[in-house]
């Protein structure tokens, strides 16, 4: 993780705080378990959120107001892998 070998990416005296937080999150729990969380290390970071989008953003999309779906290929990130290592 860069912040441990990096700490000067956190500001100020947030250093310590952050690693607690970031230890301490269940990250692969429920969205709705980990945003506050998530929030919070973002603003330590000094990021900030972007507005939450309203549902009817699709709404004047032309075609039926969807956005297309992208099929995936469940073994290329693990191909991937193999080819990138050299295997």
């Amino acid at each position: 993780m860069k912040l441990l070998s990096h700490p000067e990416v956190a500001k100020g005296d947030v250093y310590e705080e952050l690693l607690e937080e970031l230890t301490l999150v269940v990250w692969d729990a429920p969205l709705d378990k980990t945003a506050d969380k998530r929030n919070k290390i973002a603003a330590m970071f000094g990021i900030e959120r972007l507005p939450k989008s309203k549902k009817n953003a699709t709404k004047n999309m032309p075609g039926n107001g969807k956005a297309p779906v992208a099929i995936v290929d469940d073994m290329a990130s693990y191909s991937s892998l193999v080819r990138d290592t050299g295997y």
